[in-house]
């Protein structure tokens, strides 16, 4: 079990390495008491009604309730602030065949929310067009010379999606032009509203509607629900259950693609919509899915097997695709696929956002690269809490994937700014810069930006996610504010990932009932998890390099279960562990299918040693702390260096340095020195003992870089008491002068002490 004192002490040493994440384990607290209750009366696993527990569904009722989802959940739509407004005003257009744009966003909620408001209202027969504005050339949100060229092609109103809330100006703008606005939107609203004929968002602080966190297909979703009702006089549940079962594939891509939560309305909304991607009747979908079959097929050289689609797959293989088109192409294409009643333009148009997909994670990739140089180069991390950093030409449609990953590394906020050819319309000498940011937990990104509003053009967004517009000269000043805003706002705690373990597995839990059932509580995502585990003191029996050395499998062992687990985008060679080890990890729990067997795994996300090793490190710190005060210690002659021994540790971490590997395990992070770099003891002790065969323990480890230090052959920052990490110096250690270790006061004292008595 992970105690306080642990992690108290981990932080302790992590912040003499100048490592910049800390991770920490926090294991949820469980009611044995109502876990058996459930267990009992819903007849499941002890696993599964634990999980349940932890979770607040804590009561057969609440259980039951929570795994059998209903369309029966849905709120009245017309609770919404402007809803019957918004009716009253389509339905007048519509029936006058007055002319109807659907403004969208170039983003997959954007796409997704102009597609279903766009077919739904051609059912009835509307008039109605679509445009999503061009990423580049126009930008995010309403913009005055659409409206004005709007409103010259005869546009009678228009209708936004997933945008508008912040559209003040432009709002008088078009009433002025005798066009009629209708804004639906989720992002955050601020105090003063657009002059529109109704205004929809679920974050209107005069709302009384009870779920706050719709995407903006979520908002879009509940006025063709009211829409249905008002223009049929049906009621408001049977319209409703007709609208879910028409469009929630499309809702349920947009609200996982925006990372809104998977509760309330979102987990009903999403539970039919993947039920339905399963067996779409889009023919645009349905080419997408065929195409991305394709690629799985020629990346792998097979087909793989037909699977019900989770949230995870939406997120992470069917969403970049539709985002791409936004991003480096133009996003009205992706409406077309889904839009379109021909087969043969839809697998065209499929394939094309593949292509283009393709080309966005090179430029990601690029992008990223040359960021996390900025940042390491530039960030000032001992201070600043918020990362800001700028280039003349990153892609605009690329930078918020860049800031996400930055941000995920760091575990702080960031934002990426390019200034690719922005000039300010008032004053053609001054840049302008468009940035895209991504915060964590304890740190609202549009309240910060709100913050230093006066030194922006513009910006909007969601808690953890915006965007927004600056002039170059106003930089340096928002950066300033940015980072004083975050250490008023960021506590040490803030700056910690935590990772929260739903429970914690015993033997009897790693089997294939147990899971199965915890499929139960999906549809994952934002507030509804993938359930963490953490299982402990297992030994590793095998280590295997998977992926071409890019990916690691483990097979563990205890009381007589042996379990593969797999650690994806960490090297085998970058874990400080080996076999014979034990360790603690945090892991989801699935089942692999091959060849028809069917077997539990487990995907690590966080590994440590195991309370047995941890207590081993506290006894060698132990025994050397009484090395080093003279003390004699039964068997201490043989932790004496020999001459053999001094040259395999001297030449290995020569050889280490000047590859420029690190002497530390890859996957812990720590703040490069100019002049120091860090040592990880017991890690380089297995890895000399892995590498060269000999056995140079951790002890040995440790008297021989003491007498390096001694003896001038390195150089060593104090490590407050804690032998185990260490930070040497690069300027020494190849040292070409002769250095005779036997002169080291140490060694003399070592054998004194050891052969003199003896």
């Amino acid at each position: 079990m992970v105690r306080k004192g642990d992690i108290a002490a981990w932080c302790g040493k992590a912040c003499f390495m100048g490592i910049r994440k800390v991770t920490e384990w926090n294991i949820r607290e469980c009611s044995a008491e109502k876990a058996s209750i459930l267990a009992q009366r819903l007849d499941i696993t002890p696993l599964a009604s634990r999980l349940l527990t932890v979770r607040g569904f804590d009561t057969p009722e609440k259980a039951y309730s929570f795994l059998n989802i209903s369309a029966d959940m849905l709120h009245d739509p017309f609770l919404m602030n402007d809803m019957d407004k918004a009716c009253k005003v389509i339905c007048g257009h519509v029936k006058r065949k007055s002319k109807i744009l659907v403004y969208g966003d170039y983003d997959v909620d954007g796409v997704t929310s102009t597609v279903i408001l766009l077919q739904y209202l051609r059912s009835l027969g509307a008039d109605v067009t679509a445009h999503i504005p061009e990423r580049i050339s126009e930008g995010y949100g309403l913009n005055m010379d659409s409206i004005a060229k709007f409103a010259e092609n005869g546009i009678n109103l228009i209708i936004t999606v997933d945008s508008g809330i912040t559209a003040i100006e432009e709002a008088e703008f078009a009433a002025s032009l005798g066009v009629e606005l209708i804004i639906t939107d989720h992002h955050t609203c601020r105090d003063l509203l657009p002059k529109a004929s109704a205004v929809i968002n679920p974050k209107r602080h005069d709302t009384s509607y009870p779920f706050s966190s719709l995407a903006g297909v979520g908002v879009v979703f509940k006025l063709l629900c009211a829409l249905d009702s008002y223009y049929f006089s049906i009621d408001i549940k049977i319209a409703s259950e007709k609208i879910l079962s028409l469009f929630s594939d499309m809702v349920s891509i947009g609200t996982i693609a925006d990372v809104m939560p998977i509760t309330d309305e979102n987990r009903i909304i999403v539970s039919y919509g993947l039920k339905r991607i399963d067996e779409t009747r889009n023919i645009g979908l349905e080419a997408l899915l065929e195409e991305i079959n394709g690629e799985t097929k020629k990346n792998n050289g097979r087909q793989s097997p037909k699977k019900k689609v989770t949230s995870s797959q939406v997120g992470f293989i069917i969403a970049p695709r539709i985002n791409a088109c936004g991003r480096i192409g133009n996003a009205l294409r992706a409406v077309e696929l889904f839009t379109t009643d021909d087969k043969n333009t839809a697998r065209m148009i499929a394939a094309e956002l593949c292509a283009i997909n393709k080309q966005r994670q090179i430029f990601e990739n690029s992008i990223l690269t040359e960021a996390l140089e900025y940042v390491e180069s530039n960030h000032d991390f001992a201070n600043d809490l918020f990362i800001v950093a700028e280039n003349e030409e990153w892609h605009h449609g690329v930078i918020g994937i860049a800031a996400s990953r930055i941000c995920e590394k760091y575990h702080l906020p960031c934002i990426l700014i390019s200034f690719a050819g922005g000039k300010d319309e008032n004053d053609p000498g001054e840049d302008i810069g468009k940035g895209s940011g991504r915060s964590i937990e304890g740190l609202n990104i549009v309240e910060a930006l709100a913050s230093a509003s006066d030194k922006l053009v513009k910006y909007g967004g969601h808690d953890l996610a915006a965007g927004l517009t600056v002039k170059r000269k106003d930089l340096p000043m928002l950066k300033k504010l940015l980072n004083e805003y975050a250490r008023e706002k960021l506590s040490t705690l803030d700056l910690r990932e935590i990772l929260t373990i739903d429970a914690v597995l015993t033997k009897n839990d790693i089997n294939i009932r147990s899971a199965s059932e915890i499929g139960m509580l999906e549809p994952y995502g934002l507030g509804n998890s993938v359930p963490l585990f953490c299982a402990q003191d297992m030994k590793i029996a095998e280590i295997i390099s998977i992926g071409d050395g890019k990916h690691t499998r483990m097979i563990l062992e205890k009381d007589s279960i042996s379990v593969t687990a797999l650690y994806f985008g960490i090297s085998s060679a970058s874990l400080p562990f080996f076999p014979g080890d034990t360790a603690d990890i945090v892991c989801n729990m699935d089942i692999n299918t091959f060849q028809n067997n069917r077997s539990v795994q487990l995907i690590i996300r966080d590994i440590r040693h195991s309370r047995q090793h941890r207590d081993m490190l506290v006894r060698k710190t132990s025994q050397y702390k009484v090395i080093r005060t003279g003390m004699k210690l039964p068997g201490g002659f043989e932790l004496i260096p020999s001459r053999d021994d001094f040259k395999i540790v001297y030449l290995y971490i020569r050889k280490k340095l000047q590859s420029k590997q690190i002497l530390i395990s890859e996957n812990t992070e720590f703040i490069p020195d100019e002049r120091f770099i860090s040592v990880d003891i017991p890690y380089l002790s297995a890895k000399i003992i892995s590498d060269t065969k000999n056995q140079i323990g951790i002890l040995k480890l440790l008297i021989i870089m003491d007498i390096f230090t001694e003896t001038g052959i390195i150089a060593r920052e104090d490590s407050e008491g804690f032998p185990m990490l260490q930070k040497i110096a690069l300027e020494n250690i190849s040292a070409q002068n002769k250095i005779n270790l036997e002169h080291s006061e140490l060694l003399q004292e070592l054998k004194r002490l050891y052969f003199e008595n003896a």
